[in-house]
């Protein structure tokens, strides 16, 4: 879904009439958005229960916390990224109710595409992105999704058990490199929209 959403959201760097056909195409096929919604809430639920089961089994399983805890050394894989794993998820979860809530239930502006009455979803966009406190806010979590990316990516699929040690080096280097595209994608944006004149 990120890479498909990211592509879409790029239209803002080609124009207003770019980005509401993407839109005004999306909203067109029948049962799309619905499907697409209610099979991301379902994923999405489902992700965070099974993040906090695992939270609380490898809680019980360690017995005690650590009496110290720092940086393993040599081939450990903790980083910054790992041990926020549970505050970054928390953090998304109350970042796409609000997201929801500005872009898909905030105002609303006519506009006509290719004769067609359609949602000015452009200017809704500017219109948010002009205001310094939405663009730090928005910043702050488009690098917290990277972050969550950043380490998710591989632990998806070492809880698969896909995860060995021919294709360690390529699934971790894949997980950071898809990231970083994402993180930097979404973070960029309100950065341009919000230096555009």
């Amino acid at each position: 879904f990120l890479p498909i959403h990211l592509a879409g959201n790029m239209l803002l760097l080609v124009g207003a009439e770019s980005f509401n056909r993407y839109a005004l195409k999306l909203e067109s096929i029948p049962l799309l958005a619905p499907v697409v919604e209610v099979g991301l809430l379902a994923l999405f639920i489902i992700h965070v229960f099974r993040a906090i089961t695992n939270y609380f089994v490898n809680q019980k399983a360690r017995g005690s916390g650590y009496a110290v805890k720092r940086w393993a050394g040599g081939k450990s894989r903790k980083t910054w990224a790992s041990t926020t794993m549970i505050i970054s998820g928390l953090t998304i979860g109350l970042f796409v109710p609000l997201h929801l809530l500005q872009m898909k239930f905030g105002a609303f502006y006519p506009a006509t595409i290719d004769g067609q009455p359609a949602r000015d979803l452009f200017r809704l966009v500017r219109e948010l992105f002009k205001d310094p406190v939405v663009v730090a806010f928005y910043l702050f979590c488009m690098a917290v999704v990277g972050s969550h990316i950043y380490h998710g990516f591989a632990s998806a699929f070492q809880s698969l058990g896909l995860h060995n040690r021919r294709t360690a080096g390529a699934i971790l280097l894949f997980g950071r490199g898809f990231g970083a595209v994402i993180g930097l994608g979404f973070f960029i944006l309100p950065i341009v929209v919000y230096l555009a004149p």
